[in-house]
């Protein structure tokens, strides 16, 4: 069965020929005036003027006359607008709202297709929407939620500190890898669980990096120590570098993990190594202390 936006017909029924708005309209239709909205303008349907659709807030021709009569006749008796008429407004509200004046059939998003149903918690009756059902349970308030799910849930270890906590059956039923009373518990267990062959994304020790393994951080760190933390080439240090120095192959061999053959060099420094490699690798090989650091800046290699 088509849905009630769904219809063009139903559609040009409601808004032009009884002029209800976009609201009336999705509370007709079991669903929100965006949704309708939304249809009105796949079929191109002429939404109304602002000027238009405020003189249907504002009630028939007789009505708005009255309305202005009475604003006028309190404007020149200067209780318009002060604020013993702000009290006299909000009491007046007040007690309609209290004597069940908007209640029920008397609200103005008063909807005849809901459908009763009842707190699972408290007992206590409700009327839902038919976009607001379906759900396994109800519930009329956070309180009454929160107390079902202690009442279905069941007590549990952390699976990294120890911790008890509850969890509901359904979610330990689902949930075989482990349960965590924090994010810090669960983040500390997924490092310590979750590498190498249990890691999600294992490819059986296949890298798409052209480094091995055992070029990691605590590698590069411990060439970072030896040089003293400062470039090899121009002296500068990592503070002044703003950021980690650089761990250079000067055989340009990735696979290469001996030692001897790495040195710490700033950015400025590691970026003009990646050219002219012939050249920097007789530096760092052959002639290695035996030349002042200004020709390397000249780029010349004096036997």
């Amino acid at each position: 069965m088509t849905k009630k936006y769904k219809d063009k017909e139903w559609l040009e029924r409601k808004y032009i020929e009884e002029k209800l708005t976009i609201y009336q309209m999705g509370d007709l239709a079991g669903c929100s005036g965006v949704t309708v909205l939304r249809w009105m303008e796949k079929y191109d349907i002429k939404r109304r003027s602002k000027s238009e659709a405020a003189r249907l807030a504002l009630g028939s021709k007789e009505h708005r006359k009255k309305r202005s009569e009475l604003a006028k006749k309190m404007w020149r008796d200067g209780t318009w607008g002060t604020p013993e008429w702000s009290r006299k407004q909000s009491e007046a509200s007040k007690r309609a709202w209290k004597n069940g004046a908007y209640s029920g059939e008397n609200h103005p998003r008063w909807s005849n297709d809901a459908e009763i149903v009842k707190c699972d918690t408290c007992g206590e009756i409700m009327r839902r929407r038919p976009h607001r059902l379906g759900w396994d349970h109800y519930f009329c308030s956070q309180e009454c939620r929160l107390d079902f799910m202690k009442r279905d849930s069941k007590k549990i270890d952390c699976s990294w500190c120890g911790q008890s906590l509850y969890r509901i059956k359904k979610r330990i039923d689902r949930n075989k890898l482990g349960h965590f009373c924090s994010k810090e518990c669960h983040g500390a267990w997924t490092s310590e669980n979750r590498r190498g062959e249990n890691a999600a994304h294992w490819r059986g020790g296949i890298s798409n990096k052209p480094y091995p393994f055992e070029f990691n951080e605590a590698y590069k760190e411990r060439i970072r120590e030896r040089d003293g933390r400062a470039c090899v080439l121009c002296g500068i240090t990592e503070a002044e570098n703003k950021r980690k120095l650089s761990v250079h192959h000067t055989t340009y061999d990735k696979s290469d993990l001996d030692p001897g053959t790495k040195v710490s060099l700033c950015s400025s420094c590691h970026a003009k190594t990646n050219g002219k490699r012939k050249f920097w690798q007789a530096v760092f090989t052959e002639y290695w202390g035996r030349q002042p650091k200004q020709d390397w800046q000249r780029e010349q290699v004096i036997l």
